[in-house]
This record gives C-alpha cells, structure tokens and sequence, in this order.
C-alpha cells in the first residue's frame, strides 16, 4: 500500500516538474489550460452569473481530471480571477513548447448550447482531431442534459492564430439564457463536461492512461523484458471507461494493442499484483487496469426479481406525478432489477403499494413496475374545493347582501364570476377587462353581487373600479372648457414628443375638460402655451387643445446631432473586428443617444478607422462615417 502511494505522488510530482526527468520530458505530452478572460476582465456576465468565474473553476476541473488520469504535462495560464493579455497566454503556449492549446469560455448574445473553434484559415489536422474528439466526448453530455450541439466551427480568434500548436476555443452554453444559466449552477453538470472535455483531449493526443507505476515516459524495450506475475482470477467484467486500451503488459509503460469501449465485456484469465487482469485479445494475451472494470452481474440474479411475492409490499393507493425528467420504471424496488421502461416529467402515476425502501408499485403496460418515491410528488386533490359547499354556493338566501348599485368597470385581465361570494364558489363563467357590471347588492366581504347569463352571480370587489358619471363633467362647465380666456395661459414654445401609448387631447387643461381626440406614442406636438397645472396649449384639428406635460418630452435640437461628428475626439485605431451581439446598432456618433444610420448582425466583421475615449469605435457604413460600442466587438 505504502509503496502504491508512493509512486502515486511521485507521478504527480513529474506532472509539475518539466525538468524532473529528460527522457521524460521528451516524451510526455504538454498541454495549456486556459481560463478565458480574469481580473478586470470579466467577460459575459447574466443570471447571477460572470464568465470569468466559471471558466476558471472549468479549466480548474478538467487540469484535475487531466493530472490525475492521464501521464501528461499540464499549465494553466491562469489560477487565479487576475488579468492576462490574449499575447501573454499565447506566449506562455509558446515559449513553453506545448503540444496544445486549450482555451475556455462561456458564451453569450443570445442563443443556447454549446460550440467550439479551430482556426479558420491555418487549422491543421491535429487541431481537426482534437476538435473531432473533444466534441464527440461533449456530445454525450449535451444529450444527457438536453442541450444543443451547436456544431465545430472555426474562427480567426487571436488564441488560435497566435499559438504555435494544435489550439481549440470552447464555448459553453450561453450565459444570458436562462435554461444554459441553470446548468452552469450545476456541479454536476460542470463535473461531467470537465471530464469529457480531458477525456476528448486524451483520446486526441493519445495520453497514457495512469497506471501504478506511470512516470511519464514510454520504454516498449524495458517493458517487454520485465517477468509478469499472474495469479490465478476468472469471471466477467465489464469496462467502465468511455475508452480503455489494452497492453501487452501490466502498466501503461506497455504498448497498446487495442482498445476496448464502455460497457464491453472482458472474460478474465489472471490478475497482475499491479491490480491489471489478463485476458485473450485478438488471439494476443493482452491486460487491461482494473481501475476501469466491474464485475459482471451474475445472471442467475435477475429471474427472482420480477417475482413480486418476494417483494414486501404494503397497501398504498393514490395518484402521484413525476418530479424528475426522465424516471426509469423498474422490475422490483431498487436500481438494480431491470428497467421496463421510463416515465417523463408530470407524468401520473395511480399506485397500488409501496414498499419499506419508499418505491411504489403499480401499473405499467400490462406489468408490475416499481419506481422510487423520491421523485414522485403527491397529486393535489381536485375534487376537495368542489365537495365542500356546492349547494350552498347556489343558494344566495344563505349570503349576507347589502344594498348596492351603480355601474363598475373590470379591472382584470379575466375576471371569475362565482356563484357565491368566494372562491370556494363554482365559476359561472368570466369577464373580460373593461366590461361593465350593473351591481345589485354587496357582501360584507366586498364581493358584489349582479345578474349573469340569467342566474346571479359574485366577483371579488378588489377587481372593480366605480364608472365616471359621464354626466357631470358635461354639466360643470361645457362652455368655459372651450374658453381659452378663462384658462391662464404663459408664453411657451417648441416641438414636444409623447411618451404614453395613447394620450387624449382635452378641451381644457383637466381631464374634466372633453376630449377631443388623442395622440399616440412618439407623435410630435409644437406647443403655443402653457398653463400653471403644467398643460400645454396647441392647435388639434383647427381647434385649441390641450395635453399633460407629464406625458411629453422635448424633442432633442437638431444642431446637437448635426455636429456630432465633427466634436467627437477620436484617437487613431485600426483593425478588423467581429460582431459578438446578435443586433448591433450603428450611430451617428458615440452613445445611444446619437440617431441610429443602420446596424450589423453577428459574426459581420468591420474594419475600424478611430477609437473614442468611451470606448465606442468608428467605422464607415454604406458611405457614412458610423460608431458602434466596442463592447459588442471582438478580435
């Protein structure tokens, strides 16, 4: 055991060692594990989220995985949130002399899944591989967390044209996408892709796995002549690994003869005292790390299962609904019967038993099926609201009604009517906002009472309001509302926008003034007064009118955009730059204020001509001198 630990931390300790040892220096691979952005540089940020957090604690998890299951050496250009320039990390690739390059990021500017990147002009076959293999490893988490695979691209990022090695540029999920968001939350989640992305990487470079003895160094000569010790072992196992290859001896110092996929079956012959198991391959006699197997079950198990008179059930009955997304249904009552198939997500579930280990028995097509309660949830009782007062509801001799009248307007989207005056009440029907209800009494919970569809019937006075008189305004004062000589009016002019959706016009400065009409959303006003109430007098149809100056805004000056151009300091700048957002306004000048001359879709490149101190840049559009927010910018 001791001398297992042993070599377990001297193999770790080569790993942080580049000049630990110069024959294995030449033969064990390098690779670079790049935390996108740090620092000042926070990246995309969305959801309680900030790129530069998750790429560090991914890059953290797949040089772990890396470290601890393959002989390779590992650098990461950053272990901790500090700023590093894209040329310093290429510098570090590069300097270092690594075989590849690979850098993390979390994606975002709408949109959801995952993607990744070679190099669109320079990509070498080795970059074409390891995009090959780390994308198919990704593939089989995607699938199982419902993700889309957005595909291999490739790109003119600075990472993967500066580096002299093979070099990939991950992007995972989409920051800003609430569904992606939730994921990158999930530990779970991050485990699983840290561990295909170093297993993608291992398959590409074609990493030795770690054995007992691993150092790092690849001897066929030594390992050919070393006496193998064999004790006697038999049975079935099963591979766990995605990718296990198999030796002509008992450590990866051995050269590799094939490989076997996940869940293959191995009928082993021997076991080494390095914990290997021998076996025949291809008529070869080959060895596989035990690390990596499980016993096979054995068959004989599985024919008691099914046979419920083993399985202590007690009487349980009711209807429950799925929790998780997918629930395997299984033969007996724990994971190790055999699945009759799965239930999705809401699915209901009518019991007929439940057993001591909490699993449910019931029905499920034609079969006896089982499945745990930690994912089931009790369905809500729908008939209890129904069965406890449905005659009473109808029986308005058994409500309270005080006198009430008048005409009330519907505040609600959609309004109940009950026939009584709660909820508890059977729905009658409903009302639409703004219709109108003519009451004819009031409970003392302030539900009213009125006729509907010929029976009578309650809504909650919390989502009516009392209709205006229409009367009375007419009758306070028709004639001086159209008096401009009784309304104070102070000099004012200009043009005014309004900002409501919809704003009446009054013949007086009041809305108990008539309306003449109304104005809709960014209609232009050019005023010829104002009143101390803060209305404003224009001309509306040949006549006075007047609306709140609390729903219009001034129209900006034309000069100030005019010259917006000519009084923006601009410093030199040059370059081609990608469009990152999906939509990206160009201006007149360098804030949103500045008019909108056009926009570029994601992905267009542009070719920069000045850069302002707010960082906005400026380009030529369709003839016009243009600026867009380098924020939405990328090399």
């Amino acid at each position: 055991m001791k001398r297992t630990l042993f070599l377990a931390l001297l193999a770790i300790g080569l790993v942080f060692t580049p000049f630990g040892n110069a024959a294995g220096a030449q033969s064990v691979k390098k690779v670079i594990v790049d935390a996108g952005h740090g620092g000042s540089d926070t990246g995309a940020t969305g959801n309680g989220l900030r790129e530069k957090d998750l790429t560090l604690k991914i890059a953290q998890k797949v040089n772990k995985n890396l470290v601890n299951n393959y002989t390779v050496n590992t650098k990461m250009t950053r272990t901790s949130d500090v700023y590093i320039s894209l040329k310093q990390r290429t510098n570090i690739a590069n300097s270092w002399g690594a075989d590849l390059f690979l850098s993390i990021h979390i994606n975002a500017a709408g949109g959801s899944g995952y993607e990744d990147y070679i190099h669109n002009r320079n990509a070498t076959s080795e970059d074409i591989k390891v995009q090959n293999e780390v994308n198919k490893e990704i593939s089989k988490v995607l699938a199982e967390y419902g993700k889309n695979n957005r595909g291999k691209k490739k790109a003119n990022f600075h990472v993967l044209r500066e580096s002299k090695m093979a070099s990939i540029l991950l992007e995972i999920l989409f920051i800003d996408n609430k569904s992606d968001a939730a994921l990158l939350k999930n530990e779970k989640f991050l485990n699983d892709m840290s561990k295909a992305i170093s297993t993608g990487v291992a398959n590409a470079l074609a990493l030795p796995e770690k054995g007992n003895s691993a150092t790092g160094t690849s001897n066929t000569n030594t390992s050919a002549k070393e006496k193998i010790t064999v004790s006697k072992a038999t049975g079935t196992y099963i591979v766990t690994a995605d990718s296990l290859n198999v030796r002509t001896g008992d450590g990866t110092n051995y050269p590799t003869i094939g490989s076997l996929k996940k869940n293959a079956q191995v009928k082993v012959t021997g076991k080494t005292s390095k914990g290997w198991y021998q076996f025949s391959f291809k008529g070869k006699t080959g060895y596989v790390s035990g690390a990596y197997l499980k016993v096979k079950p054995a068959a004989a198990k599985p024919a008691p299962k099914p046979q419920n008179n083993q399985i202590k059930v007690s009487k349980a009955s009711g209807t429950y609904i799925v929790t998780a997304n997918s629930l395997n249904v299984r033969s007996g009552n724990s994971t190790k019967f055999s699945s009759l198939g799965s239930l999705k997500k809401n699915s209901q579930v009518t019991v007929t038993g439940k057993t001591s280990n909490n699993w449910y028995q019931f029905k499920f097509k034609g079969k006896t099926g089982y499945v745990s309660g930690a994912y089931l949830k009790a369905k809500p009782v729908a008939a209890k609201p129904a069965a406890k007062k449905p005659a009473p509801a109808a029986k308005n001799n058994q409500i309270k009604i005080t006198k009430a009248s008048g005409t009330y307007i519907v505040t609600a989207n959609s309004l109940n009517v009950r026939s009584g005056n709660s909820t508890k009440f059977s729905s009658l029907g409903s009302l639409k906002k703004n219709s109108q209800v003519t009451v004819t009494g009031k409970t003392s919970n302030n539900w009213y009472q009125f006729k509907f569809k010929g029976k009578t019937g309650y809504v909650s006075g919390a989502y009516l309001k009392a209709k205006p008189v229409a009367a009375k305004p007419a009758a306070k004062k028709p004639a001086p509302a159209a008096k401009n000589n009784q309304i104070k009016i102070t000099k004012a002019s200009g043009t005014y926008i309004v900002t409501a959706n919809s704003l009446n016009v009054r013949s007086g400065n009041s809305t108990k003034f008539s309306s003449l009409g109304s104005l809709k959303k960014n209609n232009q006003v050019t005023v010829t007064g104002k009143t101390s109430d803060n209305w404003y007098q224009f001309k509306f149809k040949g006549k006075t009118g007047y609306v709140s100056g609390a729903y219009l805004k001034a129209k900006p000056a034309q000069s100030a955009k005019a010259k917006s151009t000519k009084s923006i300091k601009v410093t030199k700048a040059s370059g081609t730059y990608r469009v990152t957002a999906s939509k990206l306004n160009v201006r007149s000048g360098n804030t949103a204020s500045h008019s909108r001359i056009g926009s570029l879709a994601r992905g267009n490149k542009v070719k920069v001509t000045g850069k302002t101190s707010n960082g906005w840049y400026r380009i030529n559009l369709k003839g016009k001198v243009g600026f867009v927010s380098g924020q939405y910018l990328k090399r």
